[in-house]
């Protein structure tokens, strides 16, 4: 690089030029962060799993109960809403009475 070309940069980059390009620096790589942030959470979340069958029955039962309850609420109309949540419940209660029946009595 040539000395004019440097000084030249160095006057482009004078100390509010340096400061701003270091903040833009710090955004990419803050956003890069942040997009392997989920991958992160379920990382540490299938640490408390002795082992990966374990972690895929339990994920299984909880994608139905999160697909159950988590309705979408600006999809739809309260009346809707309403009658979405209402069914929601009444299979809950079918299940926990399923699932009270064929538990082993103490």
């Amino acid at each position: 690089m040539s000395a004019s070309l440097a000084s030249t940069l160095d006057e482009l980059l004078d100390s509010e030029g340096a400061a701003a390009l270091a903040s833009i620096r710090r955004s990419v790589n803050n956003r890069a962060e942040l997009s392997h942030e989920p991958t992160r959470v379920r990382e540490w979340g299938m640490r408390k799993f002795k082992s990966m069958q374990q972690a895929q029955r339990f994920l299984g039962a909880r994608a139905a109960l999160h697909n159950l309850f988590n309705l979408g609420r600006h999809l739809v109309s309260a009346e809707n809403y309403r009658f979405f949540r209402q069914r929601a419940f009444l299979s809950w209660e079918k299940a926990v009475t399923v699932a009270k029946s064929k538990a082993i009595p103490e």
